[in-house]
C-alpha cells in the first residue's frame, strides 16, 4: 500500500506522510518506515503537535531496534533522535533529563557520521539544555556551535552560533560581550526570524542590566512583534518569557502579570510544561504587587516546585521568591531561598542577577532584625562590587540606593548623597522607571536634610 501511495500520489507525498508512515511501519521495509515516521514527526512538530510528533519519532526508533550497528543504522537513527529530542524540549521542557539523554545519543551518532549539519542541530539543542541548567557548561557548547557554523559557511547558522554565545554571556553576567554577540546575531540573521526575535529578547534584558532601559524596551517590543506567528507557539512563549523577565526587572508588574497570563494560556494549550511553571512564578510575583500576597507566594512556590521536578530552577527564579518574601514579612523563608540561589549560582555560574541576590539578602537581614546592620551593609557593598565588575549599571543603582538608605539612617548623609548622586548622574535614559524614581526621591530627601 505504501508503494501505491508513493506511485499514485508522487506529487502530493507531503499530504500523505501519516499514511505512508502507517503502512511502511507495518511492512518489513525498515528504511522506508524510519524515513516516513521521521517525516511525519517533523510535520507534526512543525504545526506544534509535539505529543503526536513524539509518537512518530518514538515508533521510528523502535523500528530500528533490530538493525545492526553501522553507517546505515546511524543514517536512519540520527534524524529520529534529533526530532525526538526537540519535541521533548517542547513538551517536557528545556531542562528535562530525557532531553539531555536523547540529544547526547544524537551527538554520539554524529561522531560516527560526517553530517556536520546534523551536528549543528544537536549542538543547538544541547546548548539550550545547559544554558538553563549550567551556563558555565553551555559556554563550551556555544563556542563549538559557532565553530561548526563557520565551517558550514552559512550566515543563518553563524548567526545562531553568535546567538548562543550571546545567551551564554548574558547568563554568566558578561553583559558587554553579550551585547556585542547579540548585535552581531541581529546583523547576520536578516532572514532568520527565530534568531532575530531571540537575539532581541536577550539583548533587551542585557541592555537593561547595562543601564539602558529605553533601548531595552524598544528591542523587546521588536521581539514581541516578530513573535506574532500563530504557527510558531513555542517561539511566542519564549519571547513572552523574556518580556516577563524584563518587566519584572523594571517593576512593571501589571504588564508582567498580563504577559504571564498570556504565556500560561499558550503553555497550557500546547503542553509546554517548563514555560507553564516559569510563568506561574512571574505571575505569582506580580500578584504580590497587587495586594494578593498569599495567592502570589503560593503560586511562586508551585512554580518553583514544578521547575524543580524538571531540573529547571535557576538562581534568579529563587530571587523572585526572596523578593516576594520582603513584601509579606517572611524574612526567614526569603533568606533560605537566597541561600539556595547563591549555592546554585556558584554551582552553575549563573551570575546575571548575582548583584541583586546580595542586595535582597541585605534587605531581608534588615527586615528580620535591625541588629544585622553590619552584615546587611556588607551585602549591599558586595552587590555594588559585583555590578561594577559586570558594568551592570541598573543593578548598581538598585544596590547603591539600598546602601545609601542604610547609611542615611546611620547619620552618614553626605556619604549616601555622594555615592547615590554619582551612579544616578551616569544615566541618560529611563528616568520614568521605578528604580530611577526611587533613587531621585532619596536624593531629594537627602538634599533637604
Amino acid at each position: 500500500m505504501g508503494v501505491a501511495i508513493e506511485t499514485l500520489l508522487a506529487d502530493r507525498v507531503d499530504d500523505h506522510l501519516a499514511d505512508l508512515a502507517y503502512h511502511y511501519s507495518r511492512s518489513p521495509n525498515v528504511p522506508k518506515a524510519a524515513k516516513y515516521l521521521c517525516l511525519a514527526g517533523r510535520q507534526a512538530a512543525g504545526r506544534a503537535a509535539h505529543p503526536e510528533a513524539l509518537e512518530y519519532f518514538g515508533d521510528g526508533l523502535k523500528t530500528l531496534e533490530g538493525l545492526p550497528a553501522g553507517p546505515h543504522r546511524v543514517e536512519l537513527e540520527l534524524p529520529l533522535q534529533i526530532g525526538f529530542g526537540f519535541s521533548l524540549r517542547a513538551t517536557k521542557g528545556f531542562t528535562a533529563p530525557e532531553v539531555e539523554r536523547t540529544l547526547s545519543r544524537a551527538r554520539d551518532l554524529c561522531s560516527q557520521s560526517s553530517n556536520t549539519a546534523q551536528l549543528f542541530n544537536v549542538l543547538v539543542g544541547l546548548h539550550t539544555f545547559y544554558l538553563y541548567r549550567s551556563p558555565g557548561t553551555s559556554g563550551a557548547l556555544a563556542r563549538e556551535l559557532l565553530s561548526v557554523a563557520e565551517a558550514l559557511g552559512e550566515s543563518a547558522k553563524i548567526a545562531t552560533g553568535y546567538l548562543a554565545m550571546g545567551e551564554t554571556a548574558m547568563y554568566l553576567g558578561d553583559f558587554q560581550p553579550s551585547r556585542q554577540y547579540l548585535e552581531r546575531t541581529i546583523a547576520l540573521a536578516s532572514s532568520h526570524r527565530a534568531d532575530q526575535q531571540n537575539a532581541r529578547g536577550y539583548l533587551a534584558v542585557t541592555l537593561w542590566c547595562l543601564g539602558y532601559s529605553n533601548q531595552a524596551s524598544e528591542r523587546m517590543q521588536e521581539a514581541l512583534e516578530l513573535a506574532q506567528d500563530k504557527n510558531r507557539p513555542l517561539r511566542a512563549v519564549n519571547i513572552l518569557a523574556y518580556s516577563c523577565a524584563l518587566n519584572a526587572q523594571m517593576r512593571l508588574w501589571q504588564s508582567s502579570k498580563q504577559q504571564a497570563e498570556a504565556g500560561m494560556s499558550l503553555a497550557e494549550q500546547y503542553g509546554f510544561n517548563f514555560h507553564a511553571h516559569w510563568f506561574a512564578v512571574v505571575h505569582g510575583r506580580a500578584l504580590m504587587e497587587n495586594e494578593h500576597a498569599v495567592q502570589g507566594i503560593a503560586e511562586i512556590r508551585r512554580g518553583i516546585e514544578g521547575l524543580d521536578a524538571l531540573g529547571g530552577t535557576q538562581a534568579f527564579v529563587l530571587g523572585y521568591f526572596g523578593e516576594g518574601c520582603l513584601k509579606i514579612e517572611m524574612a526567614g523563608a526569603g533568606l533560605q531561598a537566597l541561600a539556595r540561589a547563591m549555592r546554585l549560582s556558584e554551582e552553575t555560574s549563573e551570575r546575571w542577577q548575582s548583584s541583586e541576590l546580595y542586595r535582597l539578602k541585605g534587605e531581608l537581614l534588615l527586615r528580620r532584625d535591625e541588629i544585622n546592620v553590619a552584615e546587611a551593609q556588607m551585602c549591599f557593598e558586595s552587590a555594588i562590587e559585583v555590578a561594577r565588575r559586570q558594568s551592570a549599571k541598573s543593578w548598581e543603582l538598585r544596590a547603591t540606593t539600598s546602601l545609601a538608605r542604610l547609611l542615611a539612617r546611620q547619620g552618614r548623609r553626605n556619604d549616601a548623597l555622594e555615592m547615590l548622586g554619582d551612579i544616578y548622574d551616569w544615566f541618560t535614559e529611563g528616568f520614568d522607571t521605578a528604580d530611577l524614581k526611587d533613587a531621585k526621591a532619596l536624593l531629594d530627601e537627602l538634599n533637604k536634610n
